[in-house]
Parts: structure tokens; C-alpha cells; sequence
């Protein structure tokens, strides 16, 4: 690994928290820090007066950045103190591309995330995230799959 910075990814569910401990042990071996990074996905709302289509952010967006970033200070409770870790919250409309951008812009040597290992009708409404990233990433991405899965 080039660089000693870890990207940790997280959508706020427990499912994300399953990378927590094993990317806290790797990043403590190799002396890295470690950016627990939430992608706030904005509700688009439509732009008042724009054309058919034209979306515009919500009015209530630094609430819901606020929100977000609570709900990632208490996930982060749960790493270890010792950590060198930062905190960031960044807002987009495709959390794939969004994490892929910020380890470009931001020196990650790796990307850490767990999958929740949707499947079927699913997955194809949704799409796959962890999917996007390791398509997109131009570093290593370590995936935790699911606990069922086997």
C-alpha cells in the first residue's frame, strides 16, 4: 500500500460497522490513518421554474449533513481510541462516484466497506455501490460480504 491512508466507508447502517474492526486492526499495524466517510445522498427536489427534469438540492440539506454527521460521530464510538481518524461527510447524488473522487483527491492507499449482498430485483433497482467502487477505484478495495453469506 502506498499511501498510509485508509478510506472506511459508511452508510450508516450496523451492516457498514462489520469493516470497522478489521480496517481499525489493519490501520493500526501499518500506522495509518484511517476517514470514516458517509456519502450523503440528497433528496433531489425539483427546481422551481426549471425545465422538465431539473433538480435541485433540498431545502433542508444542512439539517440533514447535521443528522448525518451525529449519526457518524456514534458509529465512530466504536473504534478504537488509538485511531489517527478524521470524520467527513460529503453530499452527492452517486455515493459510488463520490468515494472514488475523494480517495483520488484525498491520497487513500485503500477502500475499506462492507456489502449488504443484495441480490435479484434488488440489486438491479438499487444497484450495487460496493460494486460501482471496485469497477472505479483506482486502489485496492477490501470487501466485507455479509455475515449470511458463505
Amino acid at each position: 500500500m502506498e499511501s498510509k491512508h485508509i478510506l472506511l466507508t459508511t452508510d450508516l447502517s450496523p451492516e457498514a460497522e462489520r469493516a470497522f474492526g478489521p480496517t481499525s486492526d489493519l490501520a493500526l499495524g501499518l500506522g495509518a490513518s484511517v476517514t470514516l466517510l458517509h456519502v450523503h445522498n440528497a433528496p433531489a427536489q425539483p427546481v422551481h421554474g426549471g425545465t422538465l427534469g431539473t433538480i435541485g438540492a433540498s431545502a433542508h440539506l444542512g439539517e440533514d449533513r447535521e443528522r448525518a454527521l451525529t449519526a457518524l460521530e456514534r458509529q465512530a464510538e466504536s473504534l478504537p481510541e488509538e485511531l489517527d481518524l478524521k470524520l467527513q461527510v460529503v453530499t452527492s447524488l452517486q455515493p459510488a462516484a463520490a468515494v472514488v473522487e475523494f480517495a483520488e483527491e484525498n491520497g487513500v492507499g485503500l477502500i475499506a466497506l462492507s456489502t449488504h449482498g443484495r441480490s435479484g430485483i434488488s440489486r438491479a433497482l438499487m444497484g450495487s455501490v460496493a460494486e460501482q467502487i471496485l469497477r472505479k477505484a483506482r486502489v485496492p478495495v477490501l470487501c466485507f460480504p455479509p455475515e449470511s453469506a458463505s
